[in-house]
């Protein structure tokens, strides 16, 4: 039988890439990691707050895999004495914002509640940082270190769920003290200049000045009795 192009026929598949999401998560004093693929690494470093502080935890969201990932959700979780200690004033982004990722490309923030912020969607290969922020509240009775994880979800192209991995979650750690903050040098306990023998210096400047001031008023007596 002859073949003719009416006995050939081709259909196209398209056959959507899986998203992978990774979090990662970083106080603002803490030292010692660097973010690489999508999760810090080294040896972490607590930084140290003390009463009235603000911390600023910084939250990159990766997306690692060949699909995007729609309906991304950060959720913080944060511990019951993580929570007695701070205050939380949440993320810092508003409803309707319009973030850009690290290959500049337009994110929006759909919904936000205390603590959770949804993304409409995240391309592969890119990512998103956002700001989550709380204050020390009163003095604490002693030195406590605090961890506060955080955990991302989202949605595949069909609304089912990305598959969750050990990455999807990442923890940070502060050291939240009763102790007064350390003196910068040549300071005293609230920051008053110190001479070298650890006397303050603005009391002797005022008792200075008074006595200058109460001699200039001493000649100025004398002379006018002399007139």
């Amino acid at each position: 039988i002859p073949v003719t192009e009416l006995m050939k026929d081709q259909d196209h598949l398209n056959i959507p890439g899986e998203p992978e999401l990774r979090v990662a998560k970083k106080a603002d004093k803490t030292k010692g990691i660097k973010l690489k693929e999508g999760r810090y690494q080294g040896k972490r470093k607590a930084g140290v707050y003390y009463e009235g502080d603000r911390v600023i935890y910084s939250i990159t969201v990766s997306n690692y895999g060949t699909g995007s990932a729609e309906q991304v959700v950060i959720k913080e979780l944060p511990s019951a004495a993580w929570e007695r200690a701070l205050e939380a004033e949440g993320f810092t982004a508003s409803v309707g914002e319009v973030l850009q990722s690290a290959n500049g490309s337009q994110i929006h923030v759909q919904e936000k509640t205390k603590d959770t912020l949804t993304l409409d969607r995240l391309e592969p290969k890119d990512s998103v940082t956002v700001t989550y922020e709380a204050i020390v509240k009163a003095r604490q009775a002693e030195t406590a270190s605090l961890k506060n994880t955080v955990k991302v979800t989202g949605q595949k192209y069909d609304g089912t769920p990305v598959a969750e991995t050990k990455y999807m979650k990442d923890s940070d750690t502060i050291q939240v003290t009763g102790e007064e903050p350390a003196s910068e040098p040549g300071t005293g306990p609230n920051g008053v200049p110190k001479t070298g023998d650890e006397t303050p210096l603005i009391p002797w400047l005022l008792t200075g000045l008074a006595s200058l001031t109460a001699a200039a008023v001493i000649l100025l007596v004398r002379q006018r009795r002399r007139r």
